[in-house]
C-alpha cells in the first residue's frame, strides 16, 4: 500500500502543479489579449491624427498672409536685416491679461539673456491693449522683442495663441530669406 499512496500523492501534487501553471498561463494570455487591445486602440489613434495631418498636408493650400497678422514692434521694417544676423532662437509668449508682470518678465529676459540671437515674441489680444503696452514698456525698444497682436478677442486657448505667434515667426523668417 505503500507504493500505491505515494504515486497517488505525486499525481495529487502534480495536477496541483499542473492546475496552478495552467491559471497562471491563462490569467498572463488575457492580460495579454488585454493590453493587446488597447495597444491597438492607441495605435489606430495615432494613424486617424497622421492620416489628418496627411490629408491636410495633400489638400489644404497654406497661406500665412490669410491670417491677416499686424506686426507693431519696434524694429524698424526699413532696414534689410542680413540672414546671418536673424535670431536663431525664439521664446512664445502668449499674453492675456498680464499687464501687471508682463513689463517686468519682458525686461528681466533681456537683462538675464544679454545675447542677440534670440527673439521673444509676444503674443496679445486685440481686447487687451493693456498688456500690449505693458510688454512694449518693458522692452524700452529692444530689437528682440517682436509684438503679435491677434485680431481676435481673447482670452482663447494657450495654443490658438500661440499657433498665432509661430504663424508670425515664420512671416519673419520668409521676409528675411
Amino acid at each position: 500500500m505503500g507504493s500505491i499512496g505515494a504515486s497517488t500523492g505525486e499525481n495529487l501534487c502534480a495536477s496541483l502543479a499542473c492546475t496552478v501553471f495552467a491559471s497562471v498561463d491563462f490569467t498572463a494570455a488575457e492580460l495579454l489579449l488585454f493590453s493587446g487591445i488597447w495597444f491597438l486602440i492607441g495605435a489606430l489613434d495615432d494613424l486617424a491624427l497622421d492620416g489628418v495631418w496627411f490629408w491636410q498636408r495633400i489638400f489644404r493650400h497654406r497661406d500665412d498672409e490669410a491670417h491677416g497678422l499686424v506686426f507693431v514692434a519696434p524694429t524698424s521694417a526699413d532696414k534689410p536685416v542680413d540672414s546671418d544676423k536673424f535670431p536663431r532662437q525664439a521664446v512664445f509668449v502668449p499674453a492675456w491679461d498680464e499687464a501687471d508682470v508682463i513689463a517686468d518678465m519682458v525686461g528681466h529676459c533681456l537683462h538675464r539673456w544679454p545675447g542677440q540671437d534670440y527673439r521673444l515674441y509676444i503674443g496679445v489680444y486685440a481686447n487687451d491693449p493693456a498688456t500690449g503696452f505693458a510688454a512694449l514698456r518693458g522692452a524700452r525698444g529692444d530689437r528682440r522683442v517682436r509684438m503679435v497682436p491677434l485680431g481676435i478677442t481673447g482670452p482663447t486657448s494657450k495654443a490658438d495663441c500661440l499657433n498665432h505667434i509661430w504663424h508670425a515667426m515664420r512671416s519673419d523668417e520668409r521676409g528675411i530669406m
